[in-house]
């Protein structure tokens, strides 16, 4: 999604890592960005037109309930619901002096933050991705891999973040791929 943001004029992207820099971060810093676009990893910003969270921590392999660990739930609890929060947060005053400010959280089934009438909510399925842990699950359901390649959900996730009107997304869970509102 970085590297798609970058590539549209004057887009500014604001990231975080929770894990040591990677090869991953040294690659988006060389991407070369569109006219009056950036990738910034300091301060300086006057606004936020919008923020896309995505956490998706989980352990693997994918336990049953009943023997899932404290520790991994606290873990995940911490990534993927109190770093929203810690996010929303940290980005409130810049969302407020948007124009039309847009939060999205890059979610399956997980709850979404407490609505604000200046602020676009959307919740997005990203769908079944080729990443590690859509691997994971692919391989449980006989397949050789998740069927969908990265670039094409970042794409689709865009898409459906650039079209989504406050009244039609807000409190769905909306599938990346068709934009059809999907069950929590």
């Amino acid at each position: 999604m970085v590297k798609i943001c970058l590539n549209r004029p004057d887009h500014t992207v604001i990231g975080s890592i929770h894990t040591e820099p990677s090869t991953g971060v040294a690659e988006l810093q060389g991407v070369a960005p569109a006219t009056g676009s950036k990738l910034l990893l300091a301060a300086g910003i006057d606004h936020v037109d919008l923020v896309i969270v995505n956490a998706g921590g989980s352990p693997l392999p994918i336990l049953p309930l009943e023997e899932v660990s404290m520790a991994d739930l606290v873990r995940d609890f911490q990534t993927n619901a109190a770093s929203h929060l810690a996010l929303f947060q940290a980005f409130h005053r810049l969302r407020q002096r948007s124009m039309n400010p847009k939060w999205a959280s890059i979610t399956s089934a997980a709850g979404s933050i407490t609505i604000k009438k200046w602020l676009t909510v959307i919740d997005i399925n990203p769908c079944h991705v080729h990443s590690g842990p859509g691997n994971w699950l692919a391989e449980r359901l006989d397949l050789d891999q998740a069927p969908l390649a990265t670039v094409e959900s970042a794409s689709a996730v865009l898409n459906t973040i650039d079209g989504a009107v406050r009244e039609e997304v807000l409190g769905k869970l909306i599938s990346s791929i068709d934009g059809k509102v999907m069950l929590w």
